[in-house]
Formats: structure tokens, sequence, C-alpha cells
């Protein structure tokens, strides 16, 4: 389980044959993972399987690739990083699983006083799990909409978070990882389980 709180940015080493190798950027803070260690990389919970000097690897699943912007990561490229919560842990962000539902689409970004309020295009599939002011997860962030039309959402994006995470890269059209609130989604399930 995650907390959507970022802990590090990583640098795309090599993709290849469902093989990701990533170099995070504060190598001491992640000195001590181990294999079988679960991180979220843009938000998708993956798994440790080779540890070498400052590289983590993990093998990227078809279903994985289907529904994430992982299949789009290249060398070089920036991604999101947070290891897995611990027992005991302040809990800063929300329940994050790390299963992607599917992606979004980046649109636009305007300056609010000192932060930003970023916009993005959300999958129609999506849309009835997503509440204004609730809690949703983008590339991995924990961030709050601010703002719902149709299936454009907007989120406010404060300077930290702009300057610690892989969102101060991105480009129009950009497409990002969108997790739900697993919340909302027991409260649907029950909700139309109930009334049938």
């Amino acid at each position: 389980m995650f907390t959507g709180i970022i802990d590090n940015l990583g640098k795309v080493e090599s993709f290849i044959n469902a093989s990701l190798k990533i170099i995070p950027e504060d190598k001491e803070k992640y000195s001590d993972v181990v294999i079988g260690e679960s991180i979220a990389i843009n938000g998708v919970c993956l798994t440790v399987e080779k540890v070498g000097n400052f590289f983590l690897e993990f093998f990227v699943s078809k279903e994985t690739l289907e529904k994430s912007n992982l299949k789009y990561l290249k060398k070089s490229d920036f991604v999101n990083l947070e290891r897995a919560m611990k027992i005991g842990d302040r809990f800063s962000g929300h329940i994050v699983q790390g299963h992607v539902e599917g992606e979004g689409i980046f649109i636009n970004k305007f300056r609010r006083g000192e932060g930003f309020r970023f916009e993005f295009i959300i999958p129609e599939n999506l849309k009835k799990f997503i509440v204004e002011k609730g809690s949703i997860t983008i590339n991995g962030i924990s961030l709050t909409v601010a703002d719902i039309s149709g299936v454009k959402i907007g989120v406010e994006i404060i300077p930290f978070t702009l300057n610690n995470t892989n969102l101060k890269y991105l480009k129009t059209r950009d497409r990002v990882n969108i997790e739900t609130d697993i919340i909302g989604k027991y409260l649907y399930n029950w909700y139309n389980t109930e009334r049938r």
C-alpha cells in the first residue's frame, strides 16, 4: 500500500523486453531497497527483481503496459517513485494501491497565486468514481480534485509538489496514470449491488 506522497524521482536507464531499469535520483534514500520490495513507479506498483550499483530493475507485465503510461517510457525519462508504506508511518496522502486503472491526458496548466491548476482529460469509465474535493492519484501523486467538468478535471499543484515530482516535465497531450479512490470504488460497488 502507498499514500501518494512521492519520495524520490527516478531516471529510466533502459526498458528492454519488459525489464525496466531505473536509477533513483536520491540514491542514498533507496540504498536499503531489497529484492521483492514493492515500489510505485508513476503510481504503478512493481516488484523489485534486481538491485545493482545504484539501479533497480523491475518486470513490467502485459496488463500493466496496457493500462498505464509505462509503455511510453524511454531512456532518460523521469518517473515518480514511492516506497511502500511502513506500519506506523504518517499517512500524509490517501490510500493508494498502485493499481492504475487507465491513462489521462494532460491538457493545460495555468498559474493560480503561487501554485498552478493542472487540467486533465480522464477516461469516461472512471468518471463515476471521481468527486469534487475527493482524492485522485495522478502519476502516483495523491491530489485533490478541485473541479470536474464532463471528463475534464482540475487539480491544484503547490510549488513543493511541482518541484519534487515529474509533473514539472509534463507537456500538452502527455499521458498520465490514473488511479481513483478505493473508498469511492467500494461505495459505488456496494450501492449498485444493494439496489439489485
